[in-house]
């Protein structure tokens, strides 16, 4: 048995789609697995101390949904059923709290697959455990040397933890039997800070064809867009943005349709989350989508929709970087948001029977790794 160690299956598309795609790829390769879902103590804890409030906010904000208070609604109170269903359906998961007993007794009936997403920033782990939780120091040696790094991800191109924390996670990296980063970047920070050998792997959600994530789509829960328009999913949106947003709207005579709930849309529908099915469908069925979002790259790549990224410094620009230099996709990435500059990559033919070609064979080199380490 594996068990897949990633970031809390929580409020985020990219991140509960890449454990799904973890766990599908091990089951083409026939090997079990469950994904480890676990909630930190400070996480508990402050669900806790929200107690009655949060029974209140979420009634609250369906009573202004009724009555079309969108100002104040909070759409977020709206994740957890949508995720949570997705997680029932969709993934075998073992939900732990912050009991590392559990965790232990668990390491004992298999190994772990340690990643994808930014597992391995320090930064990113630090609200959520500790970096060496990553690195699997719950475990014993024997444990770690029988469970593999799969794709994790550093988030940027430079290594963020103390000597300390270093110290401690280049020893447990010692111990596994592989290791796989998802930035290029990463293969040397494993070599220089951690003193380890490591390989570049493609995200996990690419390791599944666009005819797999078509069926997990088709669902009488999902609709089409009613007319040819441009997905927005921007995960740090501006003021700015927006009005760049609204112009290109208006020049190329295309409605725009925000992949993220926005509490202030005029529309009901946009004041509500997606559920992961229905944002998949409208990535793949837009004319264009215009993202921030590394994982809404990665479905542009797969879906074949045309794509423009904006530059996200805070949120880890080496995944980006990466990802488009396995494509030949650097013009995709605008640093400068204008109508001219976004307007002028979204026309920009993309060969699109090349990027299908190094789909496949990144498909290849990643089974080929995960079938000879596991």
């Amino acid at each position: 048995m594996y068990h897949i160690l990633t970031h809390p299956l929580i409020n985020n598309y990219g991140g509960i789609l890449q454990a799904y795609a973890m766990q599908q790829a091990l089951n083409k390769l026939d090997r079990k697995s469950d994904i480890i879902h676990y909630i930190p103590r400070c996480i508990i804890d402050f669900r806790k101390r929200q107690g009655k409030r949060a029974v209140v906010n979420y009634v609250l904000s369906i009573l202004k949904l009724i009555f079309n208070k969108a100002e104040t609604l909070f759409p977020y109170y709206f994740f957890p059923w949508l995720f949570s269903r997705f997680r029932f359906a969709s993934l075998k998961t073992i939900r732990l709290a912050d009991d590392r007993s559990n965790l232990q007794k668990i390491a004992a009936t298999g190994a772990f697959v340690v990643g994808s997403d930014q597992v391995w920033r320090d930064t990113q782990t630090q609200h959520l455990e500790n970096l060496p939780f990553f690195f699997l120091d719950f475990t014993s040696k024997s444990t770690r040397q029988k469970s593999i790094a799969y794709a994790a991800s550093f988030g940027t191109d430079e290594w963020e933890a103390s000597p300390e924390i270093t110290e401690i996670c280049a020893a447990l990296a010692k111990d596994f039997k592989a290791i796989s980063v998802r930035e290029h970047s990463g293969v040397r920070i494993c070599k220089e800070v951690l003193g380890i050998n490591a390989v570049q792997m493609p995200d996990p959600t690419l390791l599944l064809t666009r005819e797999e994530y078509i069926k997990l789509m088709n669902s009488r829960w999902t609709k089409t867009y009613a007319c040819p328009s441009i997905a927005v999913y921007l995960l740090d949106e501006t003021a700015e943005q927006q009005q760049v947003l609204a112009d290109i709207s208006a020049k190329l005579a295309m409605p725009m349709q925000a992949l993220t709930a926005h509490a202030k849309a005029d529309k009901l529908a946009d004041r509500l989350p997606l559920s992961i099915q229905q944002w998949l469908r409208y990535i793949r069925d837009a004319e264009f989508l215009i993202t921030d979002s590394f994982h809404g790259c990665v479905f542009a790549i797969i879906f074949n929709t045309p794509f423009v990224c904006l530059g996200n410094h805070g949120r880890g620009e080496a995944r980006f970087s990466s990802l488009f230099q396995t494509f030949n996709l650097k013009k995709r990435l605008v640093s400068t948001c204008s109508p001219e500059n976004i307007l002028q990559v979204l026309y920009d033919p993309i060969d699109w029977q090349q990027i299908n070609q190094t789909i496949n064979q990144e498909q290849k080199r990643a089974f080929t790794f995960l079938s000879s380490n596991i």
